[in-house]
């Protein structure tokens, strides 16, 4: 028997806190997955001790085990993205297919905030924000993406370098420019990784510097190289970037509101220079 088969079970015979454990991991197992035994204690109004006394009620030899569960069952049941584009494409649904993906995209980007995510993104904006300059690296289907996130921060922090931006063959010749201070931000969105951005980050990782890695899978090759991971909660129902741009432009508010004179500043001389020269209207 699985653990989302276990746990319903035990709730109906488990006194009350035990219960909320069961509860908050069966209605949350993503997240559980990753969380440490504190995390759930609090998401659940539960002690510590009766976290780790349900995990042995469920039959494990201990915490550490019903999560190494808990992550298989993540990485089983996460649809690969093409295959959320093509199902998207052919499943039944309602007439109001705007009304639907907004939905799903609102469930994904709520599901952004948990206690493990708010840990990682609060560790990911103190090396952003420390770091000398910013390189991002991303390549095929986070190309777009990695172009619009490098857009966003250039407009008001002066050391950015999107990575391989004539082509992904010149992506050394700016990693190799790289030193103590720098820090790589790689986008990936699996399931098909493009290589050149797992590349991208070995080699920074090993010269020793950090690497922050946004993904919607764990299972992501990059992961290993990663100084610290952001994971973007994928739609069920069709191939989604919504959590994805949402992590982005929380982290361009969160660098501009650190920083906020040097940005305004940068902005202002930079929406006159653009007026002067009629490349946008006033």
């Amino acid at each position: 028997m699985g653990v989302l088969a276990k746990l319903p079970a035990l709730a109906k015979t488990s006194p009350t806190q035990q219960k909320r454990v069961c509860d908050f991991i069966l209605s949350n197992f993503t997240q559980a997955a990753f969380m440490t035994v504190a995390q759930i204690a609090e998401a659940s109004k539960a002690s510590p001790a009766t976290v780790v006394r349900t995990a042995y009620r469920l039959g494990y030899k201990g915490f550490r085990s019903l999560q190494e569960d808990l992550k298989k069952l993540v990485l089983s049941t996460t649809s690969p993205s093409w295959r959320q584009l093509e199902e998207s494409w052919t499943r039944d649904g309602g007439k109001d297919v705007l009304f639907d993906v907004v939905a799903e995209n609102r469930k994904s980007i709520q599901e952004i905030l948990t206690p493990r995510f708010r840990e990682s993104y609060a560790k990911v904006i103190a090396i952003l924000d420390e770091a000398s300059r910013i390189f991002i690296a991303g390549f095929r289907t986070t190309k777009g993406i990695s172009l619009l996130f490098y857009s966003l921060l250039h407009q008001f922090h002066s050391s950015v370098t999107l990575v391989g931006a004539s082509g992904p063959e010149s992506m050394f010749e700016d990693l190799l420019d790289m030193q103590y201070g720098d820090v790589l931000f790689s986008i990936l969105l699996g399931p098909r990784y493009a290589t050149h951005t797992v590349d991208a980050t070995r080699f920074v990782w090993e010269k020793g510097l950090p690497t922050i890695v946004l993904t919607n899978q764990l299972s992501c090759p990059a992961v290993s190289f990663a100084t610290e991971v952001l994971i973007a909660p994928p739609c069920g129902s069709h191939y989604s970037v919504a959590s994805t741009i949402t992590i982005l432009e929380a982290i361009v508010v969160e660098l501009g509101r650190k920083d906020y004179q040097k940005a305004v500043g940068k902005l202002n001389y930079l929406r006159d220079l653009l007026a002067k020269y009629k490349i946008t209207t006033i």
